[in-house]
């Protein structure tokens, strides 16, 4: 017996006609390494399918691709505990199982593991983890819990079937030809779909076979064209019998200066009647380029990769590039990252607590937090017609309720279709009553008619509506500002004739598009100033006022200089803010043209094109925060044109996306003149004096609070 047939029975193996089902076995590579190419008919094995990778620079900059965003999102451990109010959901760190994934074996990183198993699925479409246990002799459970993971190689895992189709085991066959079979519970099976089989799935490479024979037939045949014959097949035609001598003197000074890859295209010359007739087709009548080209968008499509992804910008520009991206992680990286992970709990989990759950947080990937802004907006239409209590959204969303967030709501100004003519044409409300008894009073301690569950209720609803209303008239005239941004820096883009010294400024001045924005918008924020100072005023007497903006209605509250002044500065620092980031966009747009040689018309374009994209989201989300801002600021000013009100108390929006910061600040009260601390930032009122992370989107506000020592 040889030395190495000694040890691997000492490891357990035995020969393939012997095989006894044991368990404990480290899923030890054993195999050669993979050399040459395959031939064009032969590509169907493992083998042949790992050379193809090897070979075809398409597929590999595809399975990299994938294999790379495999490693972004991170894998997040959870477990489901009971609580007084039902399940909760909370994320398990530090645990054994965190730490077997993030250290699978002494040799092998989760990054390795998921990418070699991600390339395996994309290829063969089977992936295997070999789990062992702290007891190698048997089987693992939750007494013989894994603590050590291995990948096999799919070609050396065979399935084995009992007679009615159920999975009884699974037999490993080292290269040597040495074979143990292993428990069920040693062995995590990934697969892709496969109609053809029960225990085996199909990779990308099996309906690709043909295009990687034609691309390897594609390279052969270039290799063969470059290296030994640069001319294509032809004869020389001689009117009469130059002789042998000739001919060989002829045809060796011919192939001397024309036979090679290094010497193409050069001038030859013919004489003495002599004609030139081609034999062959040139690599343009064979439309070589184009087999090349088909062959590579059919490898890319079968494996679920945009062209731009690795970097084929031929069909793509600045938008659709980031369509393509969008379109990469949801229709490739999320489903396949989804089957692993669904693998994992079935098959891992199990070993550890029933009640653990592994799951991908897809939060931090950039391309896809558009669809967040997007199930935000459908959140808060269902919650405004009535749909869904603010609870159920944010237990959709894996967030913890809040007390009173049971509550349906629905919009006040809605009218029944065939309402009576005068129900119609009535006036607006100017200002809803509460009934509600007034909360108990403590001496020396601030006291709101506000803190009432019910008005506290009534008056975030009338602030909703106001700043709402607001942003519906606002959003489309910065819309409209923003678009023409976009004309006027496509229009400068294209004076240049290079892209060699082209900087932001010459195409963007912040201050010039911040004073433009001043002066378009000064007359609509003053207005809007104005009357929620109104509102502010009427709230300190318990009144919610409802009514809509006019410059016709009579106020009792009137600006100062000083007051309007502020106001002017508030919109320059807002409008400085979104406008910077317009720079930056630019800016970043101008660095990768640069670095992918773009035609000055290409960078026009795709300027206009990004820019033109963002003013539609971006638009909603100044008018939002601006007007909310401002009803806020107007709010503060209006109370304290009234004596006794002395503080003012942060009431949280409680909306399905409200911060965690926000919610703790609910409650919070303050004087008039002092900050809130919200999130460890000062904030005069919601909306002000916070970074972009406090502020942005926010539909807080606050409440006039009344010091019974006064």
């Amino acid at each position: 017996m040889s030395i190495i047939d000694r040890y691997l029975q000492k490891r357990g193996f035995v020969k393939a006609d012997d095989i006894k089902k044991t368990a404990g076995f480290m899923g030890l590579e054993t195999a050669s390494a993979v050399d040459g190419q395959p031939d064009g008919d032969k590509i169907g094995s493992y083998d042949a399918f790992i050379k193809a990778y090897q070979k075809l620079p398409w597929l590999y900059a595809g399975g990299v691709a994938l294999a790379v965003a495999s490693i972004k999102p991170l894998l997040k451990l959870y477990q489901q505990t009971k609580v007084k109010d039902g399940v909760e959901q909370i994320e398990v760190e530090g645990h054994e199982l965190n730490d077997l994934i993030e250290g699978p074996n002494p040799d092998l990183s989760y990054a390795e593991l998921m990418q070699i198993t991600v390339v395996n699925l994309l290829l063969t479409g089977n992936a295997y983890w070999n789990l062992v246990g702290t007891q190698e002799e048997q089987p693992i459970s939750m007494k013989n819990p894994p603590v050590e993971i291995w990948w096999i190689k799919p070609e050396q895992m065979k399935p084995c079937l009992d007679g009615s189709g159920k999975l009884t085991h699974y037999i490993f066959r080292s290269s040597s030809g040495k074979s143990k079979a292993l428990d069920i519970s040693e062995v995590i099976h990934f697969r892709q779909a496969n109609p053809g089989s029960y225990s085996l799935g199909m990779g990308a490479m099996e309906p690709l076979t043909n295009t990687a024979t034609l691309e390897f037939n594609a390279v052969a045949f270039q290799k063969g064209y470059l290296e030994n014959d640069a001319m294509p097949p032809s004869v020389f035609i001689h009117p009469g019998d130059p002789g042998e001598a000739e001919r060989k003197r002829f045809l060796t000074a011919w192939d001397e200066r024309h036979k090679g890859s290094k010497k193409t295209n050069r001038m030859g010359l013919i004489w003495g009647g002599m004609k030139v007739e081609k034999l062959g087709e040139t690599m343009k009548d064979a439309q070589y380029i184009e087999l090349r080209k088909a062959n590579r968008e059919e490898m890319l499509a079968g494996i679920g990769v945009p062209p731009s992804i690795v970097g084929l910008l031929e069909y793509a520009n600045y938008s659709n590039m980031e369509v393509q991206e969008k379109r990469f992680w949801e229709g490739t990286v999320i489903p396949l990252l989804t089957l692993i992970c669904d693998k994992i709990n079935l098959r891992l989990t199990r070993y550890f607590d029933d009640r653990f759950w592994f799951k991908f947080d897809f939060t931090d990937i950039k391309v896809l937090q558009e669809d967040e802004e997007r199930s935000t907006r459908i959140a808060e239409m269902e919650i405004r017609n009535g749909l869904k209590t603010p609870n159920q959204i944010r237990q959709e969303r894996g967030n913890q309720p809040y007390e009173g967030g049971d509550q349906y709501y629905m919009q006040m100004m809605l009218v029944p279709i065939g309402a009576d003519a005068d129900s119609t044409t009535s006036k607006p409300t100017k200002a809803l009553a509460c009934d509600c008894k007034p909360a108990a009073l403590t001496k020396g301690e601030p006291a709101s008619y506000w803190d009432d569950p019910e008005r506290k209720k009534l008056l975030w609803t009338v602030f909703e509506k106001r700043v709402a209303s607001k942003e519906r008239a606002m959003a489309p005239e910065v819309q409209k500002f923003l678009k023409q941004q976009a004309v006027h820096i496509k229009r400068r883009m294209a004076k240049f004739d290079t892209l060699e010294g082209v900087r932001t400024a010459d195409l963007f001045d912040v201050d010039a598009e911040m004073k433009l924005y001043v002066d378009k918008f000064i007359n609509r924020y003053k207005i809007a100033f104005m009357d929620a100072a109104e509102a502010g005023l009427q709230a300190t007497k318990g009144i919610a006022w409802t009514t809509p903006i006019t410059e016709s209605i009579k106020r009792e509250y009137e600006p100062s200089a000083e007051q309007i002044a502020a106001l002017e500065m508030q919109i320059a620092v807002a409008a400085k803010f979104f406008n910077e980031t317009t720079w930056e966009t630019i800016a970043k747009i101008i660095e990768e043209a640069k670095l992918t040689n773009s035609t000055i018309a290409e960078v026009a374009q795709r300027l206009y094109d990004k820019l033109d994209a963002l003013s539609i989201s971006r638009s909603r989300i100044i008018a939002r925060t601006e007007m909310a801002k401002i009803e806020n600021w107007g709010n503060l000013e209006g109370y304290k044109e009234n004596e006794f009100v002395t503080h003012k108390i942060w009431h949280c929006s409680f909306v399905p996306d409200s911060r965690e910061e926000h919610m703790q600040a609910d409650g919070q009260t303050v004087r008039l003149d002092e900050p809130f601390i919200v999130g460890g930032e000062p904030m005069m009122f919601p909306g002000e004096g916070g970074s972009a992370g406090n502020v942005c989107n926010c539909l807080c506000r606050h409440a006039p609070k009344v010091s019974l020592e006064v």
